[in-house]
């Protein structure tokens, strides 16, 4: 009796996986109007938008942007700490 795989054998097919990352960004209301946007994980990272919807799709894009010179350059993302401090006010 033999053990082991006894099936015929199938070709892989290469296949792309995509690694989704998730980002927190920071709006900010500015006063004359609209929303500068911030990526605390990617510190170089900013943009704009006239509402909320345009300032998240621009974050979206301007990330992917970002990644993707990183990638084309080889260079690591950057490692940042997240902490908190408290002050008296």
């Amino acid at each position: 009796m033999r053990h082991g795989f006894t099936g015929r054998a199938v070709g892989w097919e290469h296949e792309t996986i995509t690694r989704i990352r998730d980002y927190e960004v920071t709006l900010v209301s500015e006063d004359e109007g609209g929303f500068s946007v911030f990526v605390p994980q990617l510190l170089s990272v900013a943009t704009l938008g006239d509402t909320r919807e345009e300032a998240y799709a621009n974050a979206k894009e301007t990330i992917q942007l970002y990644l993707d010179v990183m990638a084309e350059d080889g260079l690591p993302l950057p490692l940042v700490e997240h902490g908190r401090v408290a002050v008296g006010a």
